[in-house]
């Protein structure tokens, strides 16, 4: 091998394959022939294409593509744009599609417009526009047996049969602050429930919400663009403030009519997930305050619900999408009651059996055959298999065996399982197996670092990073991984990179952004520890933070520091900080309650107020403002801004819908009345996520600069 070649600012962003873009939205064909699934285009990295693996050559090609940038003639919708940003998905191209079930086509919603893709000829597609070039549809669905599109238009719901060219709206308002078939915006963000429309098994059916934001407070925020300002009236729900309200109306294809079956607007419950299966309509009901979760199912002879499990905790719980309903009424489903998310069968009677799960299990896959096929761990969270658990013998079985971090896929009509597969030494690579045989594997797409791997120039450096464990003062164990710098000679800054929040596990046995390499070969080392508070260890590891976010976290960073001393290279004073978002927040608050730790931070898009923060999120955490006012005043940034003595980075997006840019604003102010010197990047038109190509080359430019001075 050559002379390694530096990776750098430009090498990193400008090549789009050395991005995580791990592969997404696999898919069985009908047919049994092949499984597709999404992955970057090879003519444009930032485009994700169709792939298609033949299941009897063993062939893999890329299939089928959107249209190349010279082709584009159309503009996202604005919710194309805001969905993208909800889901954290960046690429253009073709980001979902669907199989038809009897037919050889596949469906593609793609700017605004709905196409058919003919498939009966593999080597050639061909693309057949289902809407016309006016319609804007978002939100598309196909319906179970294919034989119609539903999408949204001008926040009413549409629906057309497969084979026709018109479209019928089934609702009618004209109210700007009212949608149809749309998520809200905290059923998108926050509870990640990213659809607003759901079709029944037969097709008579279609469930769908109507969201109202009329009594939402207005937060007259600036979006401010290189050329231009606009004061946007944004309905952003503060916590403590009014939600919007949420209907679930149901329309009936036979009488054309629509019904209220539920509604939010006495109770000031959340809507958090709707199921239709061959047994009815079911949802899961939260209460305002996330303490108490019910699954209903809807009583269509009197237009009520029966509550067919209720849990309630001390704390909150969590949302997942571990729900599995079988045409007998049968509810397979994941509750973390007893400290560790465990499987649980729901009798159509009611009665509960709890089933034998390893120690948590982060994610239900399939349900089949009495076995429940989930991902999870049994002795570290580093790291992440499959397993198969029995609801006959009480039996649990690890399927997948190599240390490291697994994302199962599985045929539901057969026992094929694909295997996405990394660790701390291997790229992500893609296998096939069965599941009566899961020892033998076929590889899909196997990364290799070789000559012609976009890292293989890069890779004679590469800096493997560690994994550990340090005990708490409770002996709550806390993971960390330790990326070294590329080339080691002695006293080397680090800098911790955190997020800190719940929702996010960032310690992992799997292949490591490419950042952390870009930090390494600049002479950095980089601490990754997941706090309390952090995902995937359980309610009662979570809930070290509840009604004090701010506090527990930044103890367990400082205690993680400790790990430097066992790093001959590691300068323990000489650390940095830097967080995005939560980790922009955390930045701030170590920079603030333990400034005899860090020299300096850079916190991007951080939230300063909890109070200026969503009613679905900070209430789960933190209760109510006014239940709640020791615990928001010792989390507020601005607060402990006094006590801030190292250097301090502040960057934010001028139109961040999110978390507001009024938080940055605060805190500006408040560094100035404190006469506190600091410095600010500001970046006009980018959203929370920061994800464009210039402003992440300036981002990242200006960070390595701030920390070489710094450290």
């Amino acid at each position: 091998m050559k002379e390694p070649i530096k990776i750098t600012v430009d090498s990193l962003f400008d090549n789009d394959d050395l991005k995580s873009n791990p592969a997404s939205g696999f898919q069985f064909a009908p047919d049994g022939s092949c499984i597709t699934f999404l992955q970057p285009e090879t003519r444009d990295a930032s485009k994700l294409s169709i792939w298609r693996f033949d299941l009897n050559t063993h062939q893999l090609n890329e299939w089928i593509s959107g249209p190349t940038k010279s082709e584009e003639n159309r503009s996202s919708t604005e919710f194309e744009q805001n969905d993208r940003e909800r889901k954290r998905q960046f690429n253009q191209g073709i980001t979902e599609y669907s199989w038809h079930p009897d037919r050889q086509s596949v469906i593609v919603p793609l700017e605004g417009q709905v196409f058919s893709i003919q498939t009966d000829q593999i080597e050639s597609p061909r693309w057949e526009a289902l809407t016309d070039t006016e319609t804007q549809a978002t939100a598309t669905q196909l319906s179970p047996k294919g034989s119609f599109i539903s999408f949204v238009k001008g926040n009413n719901l549409h629906i057309q049969e497969i084979d026709e060219s018109n479209s019928k709206s089934i609702t009618f308002d004209t109210n700007p602050l009212i949608t149809n078939g749309l998520p809200d915006f905290l059923a998108a963000e926050e509870m990640h429930r990213f659809q607003g429309h759901w079709w029944s098994q037969d097709e008579k059916l279609i469930a769908y919400c109507r969201v109202d934001e009329t009594q939402v407070e207005v937060s007259h925020r600036l979006e401010i663009k290189a050329n231009l300002s606009t004061q946007i009236p944004q309905r952003y729900p503060y916590a403590g403030q009014k939600n919007p309200v949420v209907e679930l109306l149901q329309y009936d294809l036979q009488t054309g009519e629509s019904q209220c079956i539920w509604t939010s607007k006495e109770t000031d419950h959340y809507l958090a997930r709707v199921c239709f299966s061959k047994a009815g309509l079911f949802i899961i009901e939260q209460n305002r305050s996330q303490k108490i979760l019910s699954i209903k199912k809807h009583i269509p002879s009197s237009n009520r619900w029966r509550d067919l499990y209720v849990e309630s905790s001390d704390y909150w719980i969590n949302l997942t999408d571990d729900i599995n309903i079988n045409e007998n009424g049968e509810i397979i489903y994941t509750s973390e009651s007893s400290g560790t998310r465990q499987a649980i069968q729901i009798l159509p009677d009611g009665s509960i059996k709890r089933l034998k799960s390893p120690t948590h299990l982060n994610q239900i896959i399939d349900v089949k055959d009495h076995l429940i096929f989930a991902m999870g761990w049994q002795d570290t969270p580093t790291e992440n298999h499959l397993f198969e658990i029995s609801m006959i013998d009480d039996s649990c079985q690890q399927l997948t065996t190599a240390a490291g971090w697994h994302q199962c896929h599985i045929d539901p009509k057969t026992d094929k399982v694909i295997d996405c597969f990394s660790d701390r030494t291997t790229p992500p690579s893609i296998f096939l197996h069965s599941i009566a045989k899961f020892e033998e594997s076929i590889p899909i797409k196997e990364e290799r670092i070789e000559q012609g791997h976009p890292y293989y120039q890069y890779y004679g450096s590469h800096s493997s990073p560690s994994l550990g464990m340090i005990m708490a003062e409770d002996n709550t164990p806390l993971y960390y991984r330790v990326t070294p710098p590329k080339i080691i000679t002695n006293n080397h800054p680090v800098i911790t990179y955190v997020y800190g929040g719940p929702g996010v596990q960032k310690v992992k046995d799997e292949w490591a952004p490419y950042l952390l390499q870009l930090f390494a070969e600049e002479g950095f080392g980089v601490i990754e520890l997941d706090n309390r508070g952090s995902s995937n260890r359980g309610i009662q590891f979570e809930s070290a933070i509840y009604q004090k976010m701010g506090q527990q976290e930044v103890e367990d960073q400082k205690l993680g520091l400790k790990i430097l001393n066992d790093f001959s290279w590691a300068a323990p004073d000489r650390v940095g900080v830097f967080g995005h978002s939560y980790g922009g927040y955390m930045s701030l608050m170590c920079l603030s309650k333990a400034p005899s730790h860090y020299k300096s931070g850079v916190a991007v898009a951080p939230v300063c107020d909890w109070r200026l923060y969503d009613t679905h999120y900070t209430e789960r955490y933190m209760g109510q403002p006014e239940e709640n006012e020791a615990g928001y005043l010792e989390g507020n940034v601005l607060n402990s801004l006094a006590n801030l003595d190292g250097q301090l980075l502040l960057m934010h997006g001028m139109a961040d819908d999110n978390v507001l840019f009024t938080h940055s604003t605060m805190i500006i102010n408040e560094l100035q009345r404190l006469n506190k010197q600091f410095e600010l990047m500001v970046y006009p038109g980018a959203k929370h996520s920061l994800h464009e190509k210039h402003v992440s080359k300036h981002r990242f430019r200006m960070i390595l600069d701030f920390f070489h001075r710094t450290l």
